[in-house]
């Protein structure tokens, strides 16, 4: 498991600038739409990335693939990296979780205990806007003198947060369109989306293109829900003075700034003034897209076109008896056929009795894998990847082996695997020191 998340982990720095550059160019494109189509934009990028990585993450899994170029000590050195990045990953996402859990449950007991009935005036508004936007489920209303601006809270049974001093020098057509686009967040489920995000932010915490396009997505969500408002009620500049309102009203107020989009570009919107940059984006487009087909070949093999079978066979059954020109050449061919040639001209040339139909050198090494998968296993890794699975696999039983428990190590003794024989030390969870 900690392998396949570690390949995850690598591939998604890669997956994160191709789906960040593609939906870069897609906003460019779409700068002239509602911004409904970009918040479904900037959604999309945000489940391809995460859905991206979980698939990696299990095509690791079910078909692990180490790349041999790097000798035969490459599989169980990358396999111990990526458990690390792995290891490292799951302490991330879990105090980003933490984190995140901690601040949801202050805030459901702050609602449930420091929230008070609104004032009629604001009930008869919410009342009003809602027969105007069609809403018939149930929407409440709470007073909420904690919070730095109106706010819409819950998916099943939504609730409006409204704080007195925000609101209370809003004219009645002010209110009403703050309560309008506060509406517009329940009506298009807007919390489950945002909870949905914070998922996604928190398993991908690491990479900056989630949080460029978590941004994104908050930006354009308002912009939404201010076109809903000012639709349903008709009147845009109502909405626009409100919200100018509310910030001075945070400035005197010194509270933080809600996490609602840039005032400047929601006011101007509203007032169709958008000053969004319309021009001047091929260039950097064009650099994003060459540093994604730079990284891209990195990381992507050749290796990665050789069909699953063949891949196993290569990465796994012979990683670590194959000759570095039989790698060069199997990696050349293009046809299951040529590969299966290949595969059988490879256990010939090591056949000690060509003649039979048996071939012994065959045998015994698929042996040596499945006696060091059953007594080599590693705490993440199967016995094959493990130092002592891949001396045993390469050199076989040794002629001696001498245990020290109480150092906390064995020796085993090779002395006809090669001239001279060798002594091979294994400490710790069978950690081969050299």
């Amino acid at each position: 498991m900690m392998y396949a998340i570690g390949m995850a982990l690598l591939h998604s720095l890669w997956q994160g600038v191709l789906v960040a550059a593609a939906l870069w160019l897609a906003l460019r494109v779409t700068v002239e739409s509602r911004p409904t189509l970009r918040y479904a934009l900037a959604a999309g990028g945000m489940a391809a990335m995460a859905g991206w990585f979980v698939w990696t993450a299990l095509a690791a899994w079910f078909e692990p693939a180490v790349a041999p170029g790097g000798g035969v000590a490459a599989a169980s050195a990358l396999a111990q990296w990526m458990s690390r990045c792995a290891w490292g990953w799951i302490g991330g996402v879990t105090g980003v979780g933490a984190w995140r859990a901690a601040g949801w449950a202050a805030l459901v007991q702050k609602v449930r205990r420091r929230t008070e009935a609104p004032l009629e005036a604001w009930q008869d508004a919410l009342d009003k806007v809602k027969r105007r936007m069609g809403i018939t489920r149930e929407v409440l209303l709470r007073r909420a003198d904690w919070l730095p601006s109106p706010s819409a809270y819950g998916w099943l049974k939504p609730v409006i947060l409204a704080p007195a001093a925000a609101v209370a020098g809003l004219t009645p057509a002010q209110l009403e369109a703050i309560l309008a686009h506060e509406l517009a967040h329940v009506v298009r489920r807007d919390y489950l989306v945002n909870l949905l995000q914070m998922a996604a932010e928190t398993l991908l915490f690491y990479h900056p293109a989630v949080w460029w396009m978590s941004a994104r997505m908050r930006k354009e969500r308002e912009y939404a829900c201010d076109e809903m408002a000012a639709a349903a009620l008709g009147d845009r500049v109502a909405l626009a003075s409100a919200l100018v309102r509310l910030e001075e009203y945070r400035a005197q107020a010194l509270l933080p700034a809600a996490t609602q989009g840039a005032l400047r570009v929601r006011v101007e919107r509203l007032l169709g003034r958008d000053r969004e940059a319309r021009a001047a984006w091929m260039a950097p487009a064009c650099a994003a897209l060459a540093a994604v087909c730079l990284i891209a070949p990195y990381v992507y093999s050749q290796n990665a076109e050789i069909p699953a079978p063949y891949r196993k066979w290569l990465n796994e059954d012979v990683v670590y008896i194959i000759e570095n020109w039989e790698l060069r050449d199997f990696k050349k061919l293009l046809s299951n056929e040529e590969r299966n040639a290949f595969i059988e001209g490879f256990w010939k040339r090591r056949d000690p009795t060509p003649d039979t139909e048996e071939n012994e050198a065959k045998q015994e090494h698929y042996r040596r894998i499945s006696y060091a998968n059953q007594r080599f296993p590693g705490k993440d890794l199967p016995g094959w990847m493990t130092d002592r699975g891949r001396v045993y696999i390469r050199l076989g039983p040794p002629d001696e082996i001498e245990s020290h428990p109480v150092e906390g190590y064995e020796e085993w003794l090779y002395r006809h695997a090669v001239e001279g024989g060798v002594t091979i030390l294994h400490f710790d969870k069978g950690v081969l020191r050299k």
